[in-house]
This record gives C-alpha cells, structure tokens and sequence, in this order.
C-alpha cells in the first residue's frame, strides 16, 4: 500500500502528488509580484501548520499581510463567509482584520494568526 504525504501548499490539480514547498511559493511570489514591486495585499494559507514564523519569513518582500493557523485546524473554506466583508470602501488591512476575525469567532478548534508584513526593509 503507498500512499502521499502532502509536504507542502498549493497542490497541483493535474498531478496530486505535486505541491509547491515553502521556497517554490517564495519564488512564486518573487516571479508574481515582479521582484516585490507589485506586493500581494492578503496572503491566506488555507492549509496547517502555515503561522510559523520561518513560512511568514519566506514571503515578507511579497505580501502586506499573512493570515494563518497554527495548528492542524485549518479555515475550512470559509471563503463564502468572506465575501461578506467586502465593500467598495474595503482596504487591504481591514478586509484583512476582518477575515482574521471570522476565523477567530468560528466553532471549530483552532487557532489563527494576522500578521503586518509592512515594514521598510534597510
């Protein structure tokens, strides 16, 4: 019997046995937001185990904001539920507390983190 242990996130739709570690989604980054010129607003693991600082480190010249969980309960795809803190008036740190907060308030077990990657890098 074999079986796939998935080490990392974004797994590849086409081949299951294919996901992206934390330095391919680093270089993803990098090629998408053209060096960090054009940085990604909200980045939202929605897999475990994403809060660790040394995931958060790789994507910091990327990506405004981080939000994660710590642990192995993950956001359940509440995506749904996050369309409703959007309006037209909505910016990136307040969808982003707002999302946080959806997660803080849900029934399941888990914990999540927000993190400010704005910072000015010497």
């Amino acid at each position: 019997i074999s079986f796939f242990v998935n080490r990392g996130v974004v797994t590849d739709e086409m081949c299951i046995r294919d996901s992206l570690n934390t330095m391919e989604l680093r270089e993803a980054l990098r090629l998408l937001t053209v060096n960090g010129q054009q940085p990604i607003d909200i980045l939202h693991y929605d897999t475990c185990l994403m809060a660790m600082l040394e995931n958060v480190y790789q994507v910091q010249e990327y990506v405004h904001y981080v939000i994660a969980s710590e642990n192995l309960g993950w956001s359940l795809f509440g995506f749904a539920a996050y369309s409703q803190a959007v309006s037209s008036t909505s910016t990136p740190r307040v969808l982003a507390r707002d999302v946080y907060k959806r997660q803080k308030h849900r029934k399941t077990p888990c914990s999540h983190a927000l993190f400010s990657l704005l910072v000015a890098y010497c």
